[in-house]
């Protein structure tokens, strides 16, 4: 039910409405032996009309407050493979059912760039059970982190946004790839004084140059 849109939850309340309608007015006219079992009907229809109308509104609010949201943007370019980029980083790679996931450990930073090529397979998260995250990063006292959306849908573009955070020990993004070799962060969290000369570390490793479009 998450993946349905608010309006069209709308429209199911609105048909459900008719329904009960309908059925009290069949209430009122149907024999004795029918009235009980009808009611029981139209007592679980109000329940689920109840729920319907409380998630719909939950759901508009939600979207109505992320359209208000503007997000700093940043562009970025680059001219070499970024897999190729991270292999001659010295990361270390996991193959994951969406893509590829790379973990790099310099002293007691870490650092992880996750390459996403299924957009569907990146949100099923029960097929990815076998993953064992790296222990090594238990004593990291940072992680920097990005993930680079080769593939996305509409959900995904609704969501990227909120996958920029920043925190006491992490610093973490999101690129979405564009065409040309492009790739832009849709909320840019400039990093704080701790975290800054990782992140701009990670960003020169993956050979990406700021742009201004």
């Amino acid at each position: 039910m998450k993946n349905i849109k608010a309006r069209y939850l709308w429209l199911i309340v609105l048909a459900l409405l008719l329904v009960a309608v309908g059925l009290i007015i069949w209430i009122v006219n149907a024999p004795n032996g029918m009235n009980n079992v009808l009611t029981v009907i139209l007592v679980i229809l109000f329940i689920i009309i109840t729920f319907l109308v409380q998630y719909a509104t939950f759901r508009s609010y939600n979207a109505k407050n992320k359209q208000k949201i503007k997000y700093d943007t940043k562009t970025y370019e680059t001219t070499i493979d970024l897999s190729e980029a991270l292999k001659n980083a010295d990361f270390k790679r996991k193959d994951r059912h969406y893509g590829d996931s790379y973990i790099k450990i310099d002293g007691d930073v870490a650092y992880k760039v996750v390459l996403i090529n299924d957009i569907n397979a990146y949100y099923d998260h029960e097929s990815d059970q076998s993953y064992e995250a790296d222990k090594r990063l238990d004593s990291c006292k940072q992680m920097i982190g990005i993930e680079i959306f080769n593939e996305v849908s509409k959900e995904a573009l609704d969501r990227i946004p909120d996958y920029s955070f920043e925190i006491d020990k992490v610093y973490y993004t999101a690129l979405v790839a564009k065409e040309d070799n492009k790739y832009i962060c849709l909320n840019y969290i400039n990093p704080n004084d701790t975290h800054k000369e990782y992140v701009e570390k990670l960003i020169e490793e993956l050979g990406l140059k700021e742009i201004n479009e």
